[in-house]
């Protein structure tokens, strides 16, 4: 969980920008999750919670770092526990439906949401086996409901250097829980990977020549990152 953030390079874009370090101490009320390096609670999760969801997944993380040749099982986690589809679509919410209008932009829709979602994948995999492995502490404080279809869980990212708001906005279809957006100190996963996307499509003058550069972009990075040589949007 906590290196979905690192891989999606939400937290190492913000620890040399907005955040205030501090020098954070686990709380003496804090409880320790059985079978957790990583994770601890402010208060026992009930039962099939949107808490008790981050908390099992974490666990769940935990294992599967644990396991040799884990990479077809980590992209498997990847694709159950992110709402992709959503996370990709919010992403690129400012040109959606207008590229919905025509059959070449549908078929630039599906090209675009299938390249989100490998790169995600391989993001993952490039550094899910570096922040898992308990030099960060993930404290699941609270949740509240946030509309009749989302969830949102409060927490708190440690390290020695680092104290930082974490929230975890959950849908909850039938299927169960899945996460649809992260923000870190107020940052959105959602609204990071918008503007680096408005930025490219607007860098070419508009959607018409922005759109191809933007999946070129992705293509170079995905390619970037099966090569271990990965740079940023």
């Amino acid at each position: 969980m906590i290196s979905i953030l690192f891989s999606l390079g939400l937290i190492s874009q913000l620890s040399t920008n907005s955040i205030q370090l501090s020098t954070p101490q686990i709380q003496a009320q804090d409880i320790a999750v059985e079978g957790s390096k990583v994770v601890r609670v402010a208060a026992a999760p009930a039962a099939g919670s949107a808490s008790k969801f981050v908390v099992d997944t974490v666990k769940e993380l935990e294992k599967i770092v644990e396991i040799k040749n884990h990479e077809a099982q980590l992209r498997k986690f990847v694709s159950r526990i992110l709402d992709l589809d959503r996370l990709g679509q919010r992403a690129m919410i400012t040109h959606w439906d207008r590229l919905g209008k025509t059959a070449k932009g549908k078929k630039q829709r599906s090209q675009y949401l299938a390249l989100f979602k490998k790169l995600v994948e391989e993001n993952y995999m490039e550094q899910a086996r570096k922040y898992i492995g308990g030099n960060y502490i993930l404290v699941v404080t609270d949740e509240v409901k946030k509309d009749s279809e989302m969830k949102i869980v409060n927490g708190r990212i440690k390290k020695t250097d680092v104290d930082l708001l974490i929230e975890f906005d959950l849908v909850a279809p039938k299927s169960g829980y899945k996460i649809a957006d992260i923000k870190l100190d107020e940052t959105s996963l959602e609204a990071t990977y918008r503007s680096s996307f408005n930025r490219i499509i607007k860098k070419k003058g508009g959607l018409d020549l922005g759109f191809p550069e933007l999946l070129a972009t992705m293509n170079k990075r995905l390619a970037e990152l099966k090569n271990g040589k990965a740079t940023q949007l």
